[in-house]
């Protein structure tokens, strides 16, 4: 499971591993489980993985990143609306601070850590932000850095 650090509200996820009331992940079906012993971030890119017990489906992941101008869908739910898909295009790449990719599909609050796919329903990056006050300025952690956090993730799994 991944999602914008943001979401943990930035905080040492071994914590919430303590208490049982603190953080559960809930499935489509409504099914919960705790978050599981296995976890990782990146507050440079925002983001957040760690394992869970519930059997969940993976999203197929892109074999490239897509091209500015390619369609893309979001799946989240902004301002509580739950499971909203939205459309947009990749409109560019930007390489400040860390990778990120910006699309035009609208995000807002509780669109973050949600999934980024191609036309194919293929995950190519995580909802991490909007810039306020701008129009089509959102951004996504790519799918690069998703790989890079999924495999740290899988060498804790086999560790713990």
């Amino acid at each position: 499971m991944a999602t914008a650090d943001h979401v943990t509200g930035r905080q040492n996820l071994a914590s919430y591993r303590l208490n049982t009331e603190a953080v559960t992940v809930t499935s489509h079906t409504a099914k919960t489980a705790p978050i599981g012993a296995a976890y990782s971030r990146d507050e440079r890119v925002d983001m957040a993985a760690f394992s869970c017990d519930l059997d969940l489906k993976p999203l197929p992941i892109a074999s490239e990143p897509p091209a500015i101008g390619e369609n893309i869908f979001t799946l989240g739910h902004p301002l509580g609306d739950e499971f909203t898909l939205s459309s947009g295009i990749v409109s560019g790449y930007r390489y400040d601070d860390s990778p990120l990719m910006q699309i035009t599909a609208p995000i807002s609050p509780g669109s973050s850590g949600g999934p980024v796919l191609n036309q194919w329903g293929e995950l190519v990056g995580l909802v991490s932000s909007y810039k306020p006050g701008a129009q089509n300025l959102n951004l996504v952690v790519p799918l690069s850095e998703l790989l890079a956090l999924r495999s740290r993730i899988h060498g804790l799994a086999r560790t713990v």
